[in-house]
Order: structure tokens, then sequence, then C-alpha cells
């Protein structure tokens, strides 16, 4: 695996400006963005943004790049630099990025979250890093996203929503392509909300696009991403997990599937 060299991590607040990591070795090499996690909180209290990036992640099995919140520091309180509110707490955050697809193994981005709304109620904005890789011919580009999330009522058990804000409103989860969401090409937008009445209690939901298989694209892909964008009232808790994929060579899981069965035909 090629050692990627990174500078000085921007500071938090800071304009978001993808940077990629990239290499020249080979046409199928893919590059990483520098912020690799990013969440944005809002409310009537002000606004916190948090970045994370690329050097606190690493790599485990070839061509799998992870982090975790734990190696940025661990729980985080967000906060508006303007006036010292606590706008709203980062318990738990994860990306996973699979850049170097084997037969029938998509290239992928993956991100999770805990959070906790503030005070009052709360719109969370949660980018995911930016995978780029040698262009997919529109012939063979297919793609797939799925998501889920669990809403939990707070302190006080007096009821809980969750609304999607995401592609015009109707979505809590979008998957993107050729380009960082909500930017490029949106490929779906998932989920559309969670209610809980007052009494307390937990309320999840979730959704795929498509719901099996992969959707070819009919277009050349180079790059994929994933966002969040959701307001949820104030002091309940919000976990999710949500993963965009791009399968480069159609034909390559009708290849497995046929070794598969010549290996028992062979028995």
């Amino acid at each position: 695996m090629l050692r990627r060299l990174l500078g000085a991590s921007t500071p938090v607040g800071a304009v978001a400006v993808c940077v990629l990591i990239t290499s020249a070795v080979s046409p199928a090499s893919a590059s990483i963005s520098n912020v690799i996690f990013k969440v944005r909180a809002e409310s009537s209290l002000g606004v916190a943004e948090q970045e994370f990036y690329f050097a606190d992640g690493a790599y485990g099995p070839p061509g799998t790049f992870n982090w975790t919140l734990a190696n940025s520091g661990g729980f985080t309180d967000l906060v508006d630099p303007n006036n010292n509110n606590i706008i709203a707490a980062l318990e738990d955050a994860s990306t996973t990025i699979v850049e170097t697809p084997a037969p029938g193994v998509p290239y992928r981005v993956r991100t999770g979250f805990v959070l906790i709304a503030g005070a009052e109620d709360t719109t969370f904005t949660i980018t995911s890093a930016l995978l780029g890789f040698a262009t997919v011919d529109a012939a063979d580009a297919q793609a797939r996203t799925f998501a889920n999330i669990t809403l939990t009522d707070g302190p006080g058990g007096n009821g809980s929503h969750l609304d999607g804000l995401a592609d015009g409103g109707n979505a809590v989860y979008i998957g993107h392509y050729n380009g960082l969401a909500p930017l490029g090409t949106l490929f779906a937008g998932l989920i559309g909300g969670l209610t809980i009445s007052p009494g307390g209690g937990s309320a999840s939901a979730s959704e795929a696009q498509p719901p099996v298989g992969f959707t070819p694209l009919g277009v050349a892909v180079s790059s994929l991403s994933n966002g969040w964008k959701f307001s949820v009232t104030a002091n309940d808790n919000v976990s999710g997990n949500g993963t965009m994929l791009i399968l480069p060579e159609p034909g390559t899981l009708a290849l497995v599937a046929l070794g598969l069965f010549a290996a028992l035909r062979r028995r």
C-alpha cells in the first residue's frame, strides 16, 4: 500500500477544501480526501462544525481504510466558537473505505455516527470522505446505496421526531457519485424521517436502493461519497450508518457465480 504524505491538519471550523491524496503508480490506484468525516450542527443556540482527517485513520486489510472517533480523541462537544454554546455532541463516528475492489467487491464509502442534540432542536449535516478512482466506463459502472438510522427519545420521554432535509427535504441520507455530496450526481435519497410519540423509547428505519443487486448507471464514474442532513428534537439521540458502492465490472459477480458452479460440478 502506498504511503500518503500529509500536510498539517486544517484548523477546526476552516473552510472545507477537498484535497485528494493521490497515487500515480497504476491506473487502478485510488485517492481519499484529506477530510474523511465532517459534521455541522445548527440550532437557535448557534453553529458548530468539526472535521476529521485522513492522518488519524489506518489501513486494515489491503485496500481498506478505517477511521473511528476514538482515533481523534473520542467523544466531543460541538461548540459554536463565537459564543461558546454547546450546540450538540458527537458521541461516536466512523469511516470505512474500500479503495481496491476485487471480483464482486465494489468501491465503498461507509459513514457511521452517534449524535446527541443540544438544548434546542438541531439540524445536522454530515459529509463523508470522497473516494476517487480510475474512471469506470459507462457500460460497466453500477451502483447501490443503503442506510439505517435510529432515533431515541431523550430525558423526560416527551416524544421525538427526526425530519429528512436532504434531497429537497425528502430524505435523511444521500448517496452520490462523481462528486462530494451534496454536489456531484445524486444516486438516491433514502429514509424520510422518524417519529416517537410521548412515552420514550426508540424508532428505527432502513432502506436500500436498489433493494437487491446493483443499478447500471449508464455514465462514466470516477468518485463516490455519501451524506446526511436532518433535524432532530432537543436532547434526543440519533445514530446511523450509510454506505455508497460502485461496482466497476458488472461481469465479476457472474464470473464468481460461474466459478462456484463449475467447482460444484467437479465434485
